[in-house]
């Protein structure tokens, strides 16, 4: 018997993603507004196939491959502008806390300019296995890598930044 998706499949299979879906989204492109664009879009995509996705054996990994694509077409062509920390940290109410937060702030923005100096794939299985704690497997399937190559990546990518935030911190 074939199953169809219908509304209840659909919320409960892929409206959990969203947050997740957002998140990739939002580390290609850089601005929210256009990443909350491409997961409405990933979603209406899915919904407009839901007969033919029906039973499907790796939603997470249809979503996620889904979402990278979409983030990749739209980044042909345009320029980038990157959300710095220190838009959305909130104004600090002491001196004290105003010193942590500073260096905090720097601290984060380090992190953030050592991580911008790895290749855009190294950036991606980082962020897939550090920020949304998927398997080697998950990783390799979404980005179309082996798992060696994943391993590899994030090998390079751990040991970039080591090196990198060890001359910082000196």
């Amino acid at each position: 018997m074939v199953h169809h998706m219908d509304t209840e499949d659909f919320r409960r299979i892929y409206l959990p993603l969203q947050n997740k879906l957002y998140r990739f989204a939002l580390k290609f492109v850089h601005d929210p507004m256009v990443a909350e664009d491409i997961v409405q879009e990933v979603f209406l995509r899915i919904w407009k196939k839901r007969q033919e996705l029906a039973g499907l054996e790796k939603p997470e990994a249809y979503c996620m491959t889904m979402t990278r694509n979409l983030s990749l077409n739209h980044l042909k062509g345009r320029d980038q502008k990157h959300a710095d920390i220190s838009d959305v940290m909130p104004p600090a109410g002491d001196l004290i806390q105003a010193d942590r937060q500073m260096e905090a702030s720097e601290t984060v923005r380090k992190v953030q300019a050592a991580i911008k100096t790895l290749s855009q794939r190294q950036q991606l299985v980082l962020h897939l296995r550090e920020i949304e704690e998927m398997t080697y497997d998950q990783i390799g399937e979404i980005l179309g890598l082996s798992l060696a190559m994943v391993k590899s990546e994030l090998f390079r990518a751990r040991q970039h930044l080591k090196v990198k935030l060890q001359h910082h911190v000196r």
